[in-house]
């Protein structure tokens, strides 16, 4: 008896390492495919090679400082316009600090969008920065972080918990009910209830998926709170944690969790 206990709970803490490790490879690909990171990479201009960095979220509320370092003998211009749109753009000649040229972006109310790029001129003519298109750029308010960090933190436990909770039921463990409803619980707080928060306080609205928008962000969120409500409800109707049913619905909604934040986030409607 007490070694099938011992069993049970070496086994029990190897499912919680496999669903971490499951957990930090979703949020490393996270990491890689978010749209908000700046947009990096290199021109030829006149010979010389041009590294750029441009931003593609800022704060609402003061103007975003652009700049790229650039030989002496180029000058820059800035170009932007709303977005989406197809006003004209508005441009700015850019001035030189040392190494750099540097230009001012306007600011835009939270969940405002501007797309911009420059225009390097040099003896060999004129250089679009960057080659392939204006970078779209969107402004975000500021978010207390007594209200961000709960938001972030109980998201991911509950996606740590979810993914626990279908490698339980995959095995048949007892504790894939309990899990279970731990999930649905802090995909409630966390995504349900401070995630609209969030979202009004970075981008001026409290919902932007359907059927007002199609913010994928959001959209997620209700199918991975949807499919633990189902997971619960099947789980909690069972008088056996053997049962089929229950464990396909809590596998299911694990699976569901880990497809949902696979999916690339990033500003909505970016």
């Amino acid at each position: 008896m007490v070694d099938q206990v011992g069993r049970g709970q070496a086994g029990s803490v190897a499912l919680w390492i496999a669903a971490l490790l499951i957990v930090l490879a979703v949020a490393a690909w996270q990491w890689q495919a978010d749209t908000t990171h700046p947009k990096q990479g290199d021109v030829v201009v006149s010979g010389q090679t041009v590294t750029y960095r441009f931003l593609r979220s800022g704060p609402s509320g003061e103007p975003l400082r652009v700049t790229i370092t650039a030989p002496e003998e180029l000058i820059g211009n800035l170009r932007w316009r709303p977005y989406p749109g197809e006003e004209a753009f508005e441009s700015l000649s850019m001035l030189r600090d040392g190494e750099q040229l540097v230009g001012f972006l306007p600011s835009k109310p939270p969940g405002g969008r501007l797309e911009y790029s420059l225009v390097l001129a040099g003896p060999s003519g004129l250089t679009w920065v960057p080659a392939d298109g204006a970078v779209v750029l969107q402004f975000q308010g500021s978010v207390p972080s007594f209200v961000l960090v709960p938001h972030v933190s109980i998201l991911l436990l509950s996606i740590l918990v979810g993914v626990r909770a279908g490698l339980g039921a995959a095995w048949a463990l007892p504790d894939a009910a309990r899990l279970s409803m731990l999930t649905l619980a802090g995909t409630t707080v966390g995504g349900m209830i401070l995630g609209p928060i969030v979202h009004e306080l970075a981008f001026g609205a409290f919902w932007t998926g359907w059927p007002f928008g199609s913010d994928w962000g959001a959209n997620g969120t209700v199918v991975m709170w949807l499919a633990w409500v189902v997971a619960v409800l099947a789980a909690r109707a069972a008088h056996d944690v053997t049962d089929r049913f229950a464990r396909t619905t809590v596998v299911g909604a694990a699976l569901v969790t880990i497809v949902v934040s696979l999916a690339p986030r990033g500003a909505p409607g970016g």
